[in-house]
């Protein structure tokens, strides 16, 4: 029991990094994800969930 909410534990916040960048890049393609991260937003929106 103790194992399955440690993996859980390490997936969700993965999860909600890369939905968060999916969704300011609005595309689930790496190439485009790579070219949109140009843009300084991103990484105020990652400075955040860092903190949460």
């Amino acid at each position: 029991m103790r194992r399955v909410a440690q993996i859980i534990s390490y997936e969700v916040p993965f999860f909600i990094i890369i939905l968060f960048l999916v969704l300011l890049s609005q595309s689930y393609s790496f190439t485009q994800i790579e070219e949109s991260q140009y843009i300084l937003y991103f990484f105020f929106g990652n400075i955040l969930l860092f903190i949460i």
